[in-house]
């Protein structure tokens, strides 16, 4: 009983949005067909979203989208979002294999979109190695654009 009250809470009730495992490390990090157990009480509760090289915010926004609605569908109370800025255009780590090709403005829709779900966030950070634009985009996502008055202009 325990197993599977620990799975479904930290395990199984996932949906992971990453670079296609053919070409990315971690090579083990999901198949679209692998979906959790086939039975008992985790069965089919992993969303895995693997996306392409050079994914822009045009193939990236329905894949969260999808995301987001089998979260809503699932029920859950909560959310961890493990944030991985990763995803930046021209990410020194990321970029060579499988990056993904995402701007600024990009982050401020995805930031909008996980926190209009409606439920508590524990965002983590991990990865992200475009240092010069990392931090800012970061902030982008937990809190959104920042504006003219923010910045210090009128």
């Amino acid at each position: 009983m325990l197993y599977s009250l620990v799975c479904l809470l930290l395990y199984c009730s996932r949906s992971r949005i990453h670079a296609d495992p053919e070409v990315e490390y971690p090579y083990c990090c999901g198949f679209a067909d692998q979906t959790g157990p086939e039975s008992g009480p985790a069965a089919n509760t992993t969303l895995n979203l693997p996306l392409g090289k050079g994914t822009s915010w045009a193939e990236y926004e329905p894949a969260l989208r999808r995301a987001l609605d089998a979260i809503r569908e699932f029920g859950a109370k909560a959310l961890v979002v493990s944030l991985g800025v990763d995803t930046l255009a021209n990410d020194p780590e990321a970029a060579p294999l499988a990056g993904f090709a995402l701007h600024g403005p990009d982050y401020d829709a995805m930031g909008a979109m996980v926190r209009s779900i409606g439920l508590p966030i524990i965002w983590v950070q991990e990865g992200g190695y475009l240092l010069s634009e990392a931090g800012d985009t970061v902030r982008r996502v937990l809190v959104g654009p920042v504006g003219k008055e923010q910045q210090g202009g009128n």
